[in-house]
């Protein structure tokens, strides 16, 4: 492949670009979907309207019939590679509408598989940004665009991945993960996608029964989602509490070496009975450096798996929310529409319920496996640092009986001080315990609500099969 930035495209050449945004707001949810080539196949009448092309202008058209100049080439190239590579990704894409306006969104690109395993089509459903994370990919982009105009996408390419790396990801999986987390804050702090729900109580039918599901559904999930970043809390509160552990056992070495000194002063008998003492803090303070380590390096896999897992539920609430209000241009249409043009309603409604099914049975998997590593890198925690808190007090009462035989008013004060620090972080362990039962109980949650999820979208898998 030339590196070199090709020329743009005919249609996109004398292009009409204006400098300011289309309108659309948080509840326009909007999808497409194109065949293996780009090309597109279908579209809700939300992103006609946004795009402000007419269906007929569209359909079998290559999808960058809404490209803007402004997209870096080097992102698409990776969207192609994971979509090939029959991997699911989402990205920041700004476009462009028929009269030049631009409007950005936060796209979560899906293949769809047949029953051979081949990918037939590409599903993109789209939602309008609302995190800082937006301005901060527009600088990026810019540079990109500058970099592809003079040296080529490879380099656009190596210049993205340096800043996710600047930016402290180890991959786009884990960027997009959180990015997809930030930008559905917004949905489900204002609960966005409950509150497009519209039950069709008369609606007696087999679409009826779908959409009756759907409704369902949706809050189940979207509690779902809102548990799944308390759990990412509460283990960003574990990692802080592991930095502070590090800040303890720096204190406490600092502190015996203190202790040590003055007892080697007074020499004799004193400096014999307390350095045993500090010997052995010091000991607990190295081993402990040792140990909280290890908890970073099972922390920083539960992040990602975490990261994993709710970037599939927040994906499964987003197809949930677009699919219902898919089934509610349906049901509009069910007397007007022909039978062709039901034939294809149903059969993209049944391709979101396959790909929500694929990612409901990946959760189900790993709410166990993350259940199961929560619960040991808890366990781990509490019994190593907890039992060293303990020995710690232990040792410190001992120091300060020695110090005051001793007349030792200074290593009084410097144990004492160190005795109040080991009080005091023994409570943030108890808040971590704290914080782990309510772990427990997120996770409990999600696995009910999950399970009931599934049978739901297994229904109406076969009321549309």
């Amino acid at each position: 492949m030339n590196n070199k930035a090709s020329r743009t495209p005919k249609h996109l050449a004398n292009l009409q670009v204006v400098d300011h945004a289309a309108n659309y707001g948080y509840s326009d949810l909007f999808f497409s979907v194109t065949d293996t080539t780009g090309k597109i196949k279908y579209g809700n009448e939300t992103f006609f309207r946004i795009a402000e092309f007419a269906e007929a202008e569209t359909v079998g058209k290559q999808h960058n019939i809404v490209r803007h100049p402004a997209m870096p080439r080097a992102v698409f190239r990776l969207l192609w590679q994971y979509l090939d590579a029959n991997k699911g990704i989402a990205a920041y894409v700004i476009n462009r509408t028929k009269s030049g306006k631009y409007y950005w969104v936060f796209g979560v690109f899906t293949p769809v598989v047949n029953e051979k395993g081949e990918i037939t089509d590409h599903l993109s459903c789209r939602i309008k940004p609302s995190s800082p994370r937006l301005a901060q990919i527009q600088g990026v982009y810019a540079k990109m665009l500058e970099i592809e105009s003079e040296s080529g996408m490879d380099e656009s390419t190596a210049y993205l991945i340096d800043v996710l790396g600047q930016l402290g990801y180890s991959s786009y999986d884990e960027f997009m993960h959180q990015s997809l987390s930030m930008e559905m804050k917004t949905y489900l702090d204002t609960r966005v996608f409950v509150s497009n729900i519209a039950v069709r109580r008369g609606d007696r039918s087999d679409m009826g029964l779908v959409h009756r599901s759907l409704c369902k559904n949706i809050p189940f999930l979207d509690n779902c989602a809102r548990a799944l970043n308390d759990a990412g809390a509460i283990i960003l509160n574990l990692r802080k509490l592991l930095a502070s552990t590090l800040d303890f056992y720096t204190l406490t070495k600092d502190s015996s070496m203190n202790v040590a000194i003055a007892a080697g002063k007074l020499g004799g008998q004193a400096s014999r009975s307390l350095n045993p003492i500090v010997f052995e803090l010091i000991e607990i303070s190295t081993t402990g450096e040792a140990a909280v380590a290890e908890f970073e390096s099972t922390l920083n896999e539960i992040m990602l798996a975490h990261g994993g897992l709710a970037y599939r539920m927040q994906k499964t609430l987003l197809y949930s929310s677009i699919l219902l209000e898919f089934f509610d241009d349906i049901l509009s249409q069910e007397n007007s529409a022909n039978e062709e043009a039901k034939q294809r309603l149903y059969a993209v409604a049944g391709m979101f319920v396959r790909i929500m099914l694929q990612d409901l049975r990946e959760i189900e998997g790993m709410v166990s496996d993350f259940s199961m590593n929560v619960r040991g890198v808890f366990d781990m925690i509490g019994r190593k640092l907890g039992y060293s808190m303990l020995i710690g007090r232990t040792l410190c009462a001992q120091g300060i009986v020695q110090a005051e035989v001793w007349n030792a008013d200074s290593l009084v004060n410097t144990l004492t001080d160190l005795q109040k620090e080991v009080g005091a972080f023994e409570l943030c362990l108890d808040e971590s315990a704290a914080g782990f039962g309510k772990m427990e109980q997120v996770l409990s949650y999600v696995d009910r609500a999950f399970t009931k999820c599934l049978e739901t979208n297994e229904q109406v898998d076969e009321l549309l099969a």
